[in-house]
């Protein structure tokens, strides 16, 4: 079974939280929870910068329910990095499939 809006929007919620929470953490874009066309799932994802020993770090954060549990799928990279590496990743999740 996929993910309603509804529970993929509480689980990213708790997630949000707890990384505004970090001191060093700003989340730059939130987006969904949104149906992911290749996927069937409905996803939502947080983008947000972290300052970690002196330098800046990007991520990208997609978060789906399936069966009940909560699935994280995290890029982080250097600042300078990001846009290719999100290009790589957004191939890698696209191709996501759960068995049922």
């Amino acid at each position: 079974m996929g993910s309603t809006r509804g529970d993929v929007k509480a689980a990213m919620e708790g997630v949000i939280a707890k990384l505004t929470r970090d001191k060093g953490t700003t989340i730059t874009r939130r987006k969904g929870p949104m149906n992911h066309p290749e996927l069937g799932y409905e996803v939502m994802t947080v983008e947000y910068t972290k300052n970690q020993g002196g330098r800046e770090y990007r991520y990208l954060e997609t978060g789906t329910v399936h069966g009940g549990k909560l699935y994280r799928f995290v890029l982080g990279v250097g600042a300078k990095g990001f846009e290719p590496a999100k290009e790589s990743f957004d191939r890698m999740f696209g191709s996501l499939s759960f068995l049922r």
